[in-house]
């Protein structure tokens, strides 16, 4: 599936323009994580935009502590679609 047609599934992008979503498109990746990876950590600053096509991630907080807890279990939005700096 194109990147384009992933962002028209999304609440947050269906209502923008051909020419928008274009604009937008060469700015998205999609990636595919591994069960099991983290993708971002608590407290540190965020360089990306997520949304998730399909699974689930979990939220955990004090993952560096000796006892983390789940706190929330998400998805999917729609997919992992990372915006480039």
């Amino acid at each position: 599936m194109e990147v384009i047609d992933l962002l028209k599934q999304t609440s947050l992008f269906a209502e923008l323009s051909q020419a928008d979503l274009e604009m937008l498109g060469p700015s998205v990746r999609v990636e595919t994580y591994p069960t099991g990876r983290v993708i971002l950590r608590e407290g540190r600053v965020g360089a990306a935009f997520f949304l998730l096509v399909s699974g689930s991630v979990e939220v955990i907080k004090g993952m560096d502590r000796p006892a983390p807890r789940v706190v929330a279990t998400l998805g999917p939005v729609i997919s992992s679609v990372r915006l480039q700096p």
